[in-house]
C-alpha cells in the first residue's frame, strides 16, 4: 500500500488573510513535509475560476514540487485532459519528469464543470474522446523518436517531441471516471485507474465498497497484459486520539469543502452544505465515506480495502484544507505519517 497526500490545490480561505504568494509558498512547504513524514506521493489537482484560486495549472505546481524535493512523487490528481493542447501536454510533463528525475505520475480525467468548457471553447460532447486521443498522443511523443496520430479530433504526422521523459516511455498514466465506462477505459489504456471517493454522490445512490469492487474488478479483468492495475483511491482523512476528537476536527473542514464544489455547479445551490442544519444521517454519510478516526481506526479501515482491492492500492487521505494554518497542517500531515503511514507502508 502507498500514500499520497493530497489535494495540493493553493485554494487560500478568506478567513485567514493569506496571499496567493504566501498559499504557494506554503503549498511547496508541506509537499517537503510529507516526503519528510514517509509519504510515497503528493498530488495535485485542477479546476479553474473557482473564487477561492482553485489551482488552475497544475504542472507549474509540480515543477515548483520536482526542484523542491528529493524522493516523493509528484502526481495531478487530476488535470482537466480535454482543456489542453495533447503536444503541449505532453511537452509539459516531460519537462516536470525531467526536472524531478522521473517521480512525475500523471492523472487525467474528463472533467465536468460546465463553464471551464465554455471558456475553453470545448464542446462537453467531446470530453471522453479527447481524453482518449491525448493519451495516445503522449505516448507518441514520450517515445523515441518522431511519430504520427490520425485521430477524429488531432491530426499529426511525424512530430519528433523533444526532450522524452525521464521515465522510459513516460511517466505512468492513470485515467480518472467513475461510470464503468471509464473504468474500462482505464483498464484498457492507462496504467491504473484514479479518483474512486467514498461519499454519497447525489444522495440518491451512494457508492459503497461493492460498488467500488465490481468497477474495479471489472477494470482488472479486461486488462489484456500482465501488468498489476493501480487504484488510486481519494478520501478525506484525519487522525486524532480517538475516533470522536477526529471526526469533530474534520467535519467543519470537510463540509466546506463539499460547500466549495457546491458552489461550483451550475445552480450554484449550496444550502444543503450547512453544518448547522444538515441532518445526523448526512453527517454520519459523510463520516462513513472519510478515512477518520484513530490511528488504530483508521489503519483497519485502510485493511480493510487493501484486502478488497485487486490491484496495487495507492490511498490519498485529502488532509489539505485552506482554512487551516501552516502550522496545523503540518502537525496533522506528521501525526498521519508518523501514526498510519508508517505501520502500513
Amino acid at each position: 500500500m502507498e500514500f499520497g497526500l493530497g489535494l495540493l490545490t493553493a485554494q487560500r480561505a478568506d478567513a485567514t488573510k493569506k496571499t496567493h504568494e504566501q498559499v504557494f509558498r506554503e503549498t511547496v512547504d508541506i509537499a517537503q513535509v510529507a516526503e519528510d513524514s514517509g509519504f510515497d506521493a503528493v498530488w495535485t489537482s485542477e479546476h479553474h475560476f473557482f473564487d477561492d484560486g482553485y489551482l488552475p495549472s497544475v504542472f507549474p505546481l509540480c515543477g515548483a514540487l520536482a526542484t523542491a524535493t528529493e524522493t516523493i512523487d509528484i502526481g495531478t490528481a487530476v488535470a482537466l485532459g480535454p482543456l489542453y493542447d495533447p503536444i503541449r501536454f505532453a511537452e509539459d510533463a516531460a519537462t516536470v519528469d525531467l526536472l524531478s528525475g522521473g517521480r512525475l505520475r500523471v492523472g487525467i480525467a474528463n472533467g465536468y464543470v460546465r463553464e471551464e468548457f465554455e471558456v475553453f471553447d470545448v464542446p462537453l460532447s467531446e470530453r471522453a474522446p479527447r481524453v482518449e486521443e491525448l493519451l495516445e498522443i503522449c505516448r507518441g511523443a514520450w517515445t523515441p523518436g518522431a511519430f504520427s496520430h490520425e485521430g477524429e479530433l488531432f491530426q499529426y504526422d511525424d512530430v519528433d517531441v523533444e526532450p522524452k521523459p525521464a521515465q522510459d516511455g513516460g511517466p505512468p498514466v492513470l485515467l480518472g471516471g467513475m461510470s464503468k465506462p471509464a473504468v474500462r477505459r482505464a483498464a484498457r489504456m492507462a496504467d491504473g485507474h484514479i479518483g474512486f471517493v467514498y461519499y454519497p454522490d447525489d444522495w440518491a445512490e451512494r457508492l459503497t465498497y461493492e460498488h467500488f469492487e465490481r468497477n474495479v474488478s471489472l477494470a482488472e479483468a479486461t486488462r489484456n497484459d500482465d501488468d498489476p492495475f493501480s487504484v488510486v483511491l481519494m478520501q478525506f482523512a484525519h487522525v486524532a486520539e480517538t475516533d470522536e476528537q477526529a471526526w469533530n476536527e474534520l467535519a467543519p473542514r470537510l463540509v466546506a469543502a463539499r460547500r466549495a464544489y457546491a458552489r461550483q455547479t451550475e445552480s450554484g445551490d449550496v444550502s444543503d452544505w450547512d453544518i448547522d442544519t444538515m441532518s445526523d444521517d448526512r453527517l454520519d454519510a459523510l463520516r462513513e465515506g472519510a478515512l477518520v478516526g484513530s490511528p488504530e481506526t483508521v489503519i483497519e479501515r485502510l485493511r480493510e480495502l487493501d484486502r478488497m482491492v485487486p490491484g496495487e492500492l495507492h490511498v490519498i487521505p485529502r488532509m489539505v484544507f485552506p482554512e487551516l494554518s501552516a502550522d496545523r497542517l503540518t502537525e496533522n500531515v506528521q501525526r498521519f505519517g508518523d501514526s498510519v503511514v508508517a505501520e502500513l507502508s
